[in-house]
């Protein structure tokens, strides 16, 4: 029951993540928005600042390269690895399984 539930969680999540601009909407409207910084994290201001029409996510591979870039805009690696740290605290042996029902709630 634990991996059905952890794996509604981490689907939940990545569906937020890759399908919705979730993540700068409440970053620019928390931090942000009150500092207006140039090289404020994750390049939320330049994205704002841009008015780009695209997903966040989008503008991530277009203007930033890197491991840590790939790794975040890829829902296959990003399953993975949000699952082997949830698998951490729920059990080892679910490790196999939750990100294939991960990406399947995804």
């Amino acid at each position: 029951m634990m991996v059905f539930k952890a794996s509604l969680l981490i689907g939940y999540l990545l569906l937020a993540w890759f399908q919705t601009n979730v993540f700068v909407n409440y970053y620019w409207y928390l931090i942000d928005r009150h500092l207006k910084t140039e090289n404020g994290w994750f390049g939320v201001y330049q994205y704002k600042l841009q008015e780009y029409k695209g997903l966040y996510i989008q503008f991530l591979r277009e203007n930033y390269n890197g491991f840590w870039v790939d790794l975040f805009t890829c829902p296959t690696c990003l399953a993975f690895w949000m699952s082997t740290i949830v698998g951490c605290f729920i059990g080892f042996n679910n490790i196999v399984v939750l990100p294939i029902f991960s990406l399947i709630v995804y």
